[in-house]
């Protein structure tokens, strides 16, 4: 017989650290993680090292964060959802990576300081490892390499403001074909509105450039399966049409399209937004409306999932965010970012309670 496990008697406060920026949670006093991105992300500019040194302050009203990555005075406090007594045998949990140490408390006033580094993080002298959680406390999710591709037919957007990065996103897409589409695109077409000094190294790749929206016969002619870019064609493509390629054409035809846009929520995407399976969100600092409603309409339970996710996975100016929207992907791979086979390090997002 299975026995139910005695309720813990102290709160759990969780750091998860990394170059991006810290996230805390407390499944009773922050119920919604909070995500604190560095003014300084990335690896340190003199000493190019990753490691992040993190300071905090527990108190009943909340914890303050200290750390040297951060503007002004260098702190930020983070409220709980309400005033707590913690006791005098609290302890709290310091996770970075997949690595989780627990500290005492000892006394809502003390000070508690720790280096996390954000790379490898080693063990902390004097902190004794927290205990490896059992079989039905957490699943090691086993992925399937085809539900990092992308298949053929879909459809996919990608967002974001003028020099966020767009078109060199789409490039290294195209130059990974062969790896990251499935089955590999037989031709890839670039439909452009007007000619840039990138057309040429197009060619030179083997991909078909073409001025204007491709003609329904110029479709049913390429050979299957291929893939088609249409680069900010927003001006030169009626909505009908546009909406076609997303709800018919690509998927009688077996192609998939890349449609690139400076605005998500303009009226001619209504039905491409809605009919996506993939869509990029680039960096958009000036267009945090968006975003919320966005994140609003996929995830109307969880908000500020994928609000933190886009806030870390766009720290950097040429960041991105992929929300994957496919029926048949794995729930874990929702949000990603570092996608691709040559990014050192592949970041998948995921909710607390995921």
């Amino acid at each position: 017989m299975k026995r139910s496990r005695p309720s813990q008697d102290f709160p759990e406060i969780e750091f998860n650290v990394n170059t991006m920026g810290v996230t805390v949670y407390s499944p009773r006093h922050l119920k919604t993680p909070r995500f604190v991105p560095w003014d300084q992300p990335g690896r340190c500019t003199r000493c190019k090292s990753g490691n992040v040194e993190l300071d905090y302050f527990i108190q009943p009203e909340g914890v303050t964060i200290f750390s040297s990555r951060l503007k002004d005075d260098g702190e930020n406090f983070l409220p709980f959802d309400e005033i707590v007594d913690f006791g005098d045998n609290a302890k709290f949990r310091v996770r970075s990576r997949n690595k989780m140490f627990t500290l005492p408390l000892r006394h809502p006033e003390v000070h508690q300081v720790a280096q996390v580094a954000a790379e490898a993080i080693g063990q902390l002298p004097g902190v004794p490892p927290m205990a490896e959680p059992n079989d039905d406390d957490n699943v090691d999710p086993k992925i399937n390499e085809r539900e990092l591709k992308f298949p053929i037919p879909s459809g996919i957007v990608v967002s974001g403001p003028s020099s966020s990065g767009k078109t060199q996103l789409v490039l290294r897409l195209l130059g990974h074909a062969s790896e990251m589409f499935d089955p590999p695109p037989k031709v890839i077409v670039w439909a452009y509105g007007e000619y840039s000094s990138q057309i040429p190294e197009l060619e030179r790749q083997g991909v078909v450039p073409h001025a204007g929206p491709p003609s329904e016969e110029m479709l049913k002619k390429l050979p299957k399966p291929f893939l088609i870019v249409y680069d900010d064609l927003m001006g030169d493509i009626d909505a009908k049409k546009l909406a076609d390629l997303y709800t018919k054409k690509s998927h009688h035809n077996n192609f998939s399209v890349i449609f690139l846009t400076q605005n998500l929520f303009d009226k001619a995407m209504r039905v491409p937004r809605s009919n996506a399976q993939y869509i990029f969100l680039m960096r958009a600092p000036s267009d945090m409306l968006s975003i919320r409603n966005l994140a609003s309409q996929m995830f109307p339970r969880e908000q500020g999932f994928l609000m933190d996710a886009y806030k870390q996975a766009c720290a950097d100016p040429y960041g991105y965010l992929l929300v994957t929207l496919h029926a048949n992907t794995d729930n874990l791979l929702r949000l990603r970012t570092n996608i691709f086979p040559d990014d050192e390090e592949k970041i998948v997002f995921v909710p607390k309670n995921g």
